[in-house]
């Protein structure tokens, strides 16, 4: 995640460049994934005790507040309801 990510999520969408209006739009696209999913899948070596950057990267843009979870009482609520989640990590050791 690069600082321009970062500005882009937490920046209004009137106010966006074209760069940023790319990289909503690729954030969007990958949460509607998910919305329309009943059953998500992940399967995952994991290097170290450590998820790869891939995963991380992918979770940080599709966790963003408004469109996969919501600030309720100061306290973060999952909007991804009625899904089933399988995590499946292979460990890898170096």
């Amino acid at each position: 995640m690069e600082e321009k990510h970062i500005n882009t999520f937490f920046s209004p969408e009137e106010s966006h460049s074209a760069e940023q209006t790319e990289i909503s739009d690729y954030s969007k696209g990958l949460i509607s994934e998910l919305q329309e999913a009943d059953i998500i899948v992940v399967d995952s070596p994991m290097y170290n005790f450590s998820v790869p950057a891939t995963l991380r990267a992918y979770l940080d843009f599709t966790s963003r507040a408004g469109y996969t979870f919501k600030y309720d009482e100061n306290v973060p609520k999952g909007l991804l309801n009625d899904k089933k989640l399988y995590l499946y990590f292979r460990k890898y050791l170096f």
